[in-house]
C-alpha cells in the first residue's frame, strides 16, 4: 500500500456532502402522485441533499431545511464547496484562521497564533480527505492523495501539506519511528506548534 504522512493543522474540523438519501413520502403529498406506485401510504424515493457538519453535530441539511438560513464562517464554507461536489461526495477540512468577529477559529498557544496566512477576520478550508459512497451498496471509496491533490488543484482549493509518501514495508514500526522522529525535528509549522501527523 502507499502511505502518505501528512501534517495535522490546528483548525476546527468541517466537513461537506452532497448525498442521495432515501426519504419515505406519503400519499398525500402530491408532488409525488405521478412518480409511481405507493405501497399503502408510503412510498420511498430518492432524494439529493446538501449537509455540512463537524465530527460530532450536523450543522446544516437542505433536505430537511435544517440551518439553512444560519450566516456563519460554516455556511459561507459549505455554500462555496457544495457546488464543486458530485452526488455522494463529502469533503473533510480543517478551518483556520480567524471568525469574522476577529476571534481566533482555534485558541492560542503562549505566542503562537495559528493563523495559517490567515490575515485578521479572514478564514481558509485545508482539505485532507474525500470520498464518494456508493448510495446502493454504501460502499466507500476513499480519494487518493494525488485524487485529492488534482480536484484541489481544479478548484483552487488548499490541499493539507504532506510530509513523506513511501511503499508501505509491512512493519508498523517503521511509520511510529518516522513520525516520532519528524516531529522530533520539525516541532514547529507555520508560526505555531506543529500538532502532529497523519498517516
Amino acid at each position: 500500500d502507499l502511505i502518505t504522512i501528512t501534517k495535522k493543522y490546528h483548525g476546527t474540523s468541517g466537513r461537506t456532502a452532497k448525498l442521495i438519501v432515501p426519504v419515505k413520502v406519503n400519499i398525500f403529498d402530491k408532488r409525488y402522485w405521478n412518480d409511481g406506485q405507493f405501497t399503502g401510504f408510503f412510498k420511498t424515493i430518492l432524494e439529493i441533499t446538501e449537509q455540512t457538519g463537524t465530527r460530532r453535530t450536523l450543522v446544516c441539511d437542505s433536505l430537511r431545511n435544517i440551518g439553512m438560513d444560519q450566516d456563519n464562517y460554516r455556511m459561507t464554507i459549505h455554500k462555496q464547496l457544495a457546488p464543486l461536489l458530485k452526488d455522494n461526495q463529502t469533503i473533510y477540512y480543517e478551518i483556520v484562521g480567524f471568525e469574522p468577529s476577529g476571534k481566533s477559529i482555534m485558541p492560542n498557544h503562549d505566542k503562537f497564533v495559528y493563523s495559517y496566512g490567515c490575515e485578521p477576520k479572514e478564514f481558509d478550508v485545508i482539505v485532507y480527505r474525500m470520498t464518494e459512497t456508493n448510495a446502493l451498496t454504501g460502499t466507500i471509496h476513499e480519494s487518493t492523495f494525488s485524487e485529492l491533490q488534482e480536484f484541489c488543484d481544479n478548484n483552487n482549493l488548499r490541499l493539507i501539506e504532506p510530509v513523506a509518501q513511501f511503499v508501505y514495508d509491512g512493519n508498523p514500526k517503521s511509520i511510529s519511528d518516522f513520525v516520532i522522529r519528524y516531529c522530533e525535528e520539525n516541532p514547529y509549522h507555520d508560526e505555531g506548534l506543529l500538532e502532529g501527523l497523519v498517516v
